[in-house]
């Protein structure tokens, strides 16, 4: 009894006293956690193409993005809708126009991105001048050494789970 106490006690501070794990750190922008990042936009009236690029030395994520205007009529400023918006070359986005022309909105989730130049351009017609204001997110992807950790911990926990218990026969004399 007094030897099982000790064991127990040794691994909790065996637990206790471990550093906190750390995720490998990218080169080029630190994606050793999410990176967001806002951007927008101020154009006169008639049609607008703005492109925003930026550079990933390392495959990532792009978690989400998404684009606002809002018209409000105490600012002064006008209403657009935006006609396009393409991340690469690719209209991913899914353009939402509010009924009233009030707000318009563009969103997209989960786009896998290669190391490189990538450019999300806007494109849009202004009724006076507007404003229009947007986020995007970038998440890293595991490591190869970080998935291979994870399928032998799982695999080890199979193990456990699988081995066969051993019975015990208890006799009364």
């Amino acid at each position: 009894m007094k030897k099982s106490v000790l064991a127990a006690s040794a691994v909790m501070l065996a637990t206790i006293m471990a550093p906190a794990a750390n995720a490998a750190v990218v080169d080029g922008i630190d994606l050793s956690s999410s990176v967001s990042d806002s951007f927008g936009g101020i154009v006169g009236a008639g049609s607008f193409s703005d492109a925003f690029t930026f550079t990933l030395n390392e495959a990532s994520a792009l978690t989400s993005a998404s684009i606002t205007n809002i018209l409000v009529e105490l600012t002064g400023l006008g209403d657009i809708d935006f006609t396009s918006v393409d991340f690469d070359g690719n209209t991913f986005f899914n353009i939402t126009n509010n009924f009233d022309n009030s707000m318009d909105l563009a969103y997209i989730s989960g786009v896998p991105l290669a190391a490189g130049d990538h450019t999300l351009t806007v494109q849009g017609i202004a009724y006076g001048t507007a404003s229009y204001g947007g986020n995007i997110t970038i998440s890293p992807v595991p490591e190869p050494a970080t998935w291979a950790m994870m399928i032998a911990g799982i695999a080890a926990v199979g193990f456990a789970m699988r081995r066969r218990k051993q019975t015990t026969r208890v006799v009364f004399g």
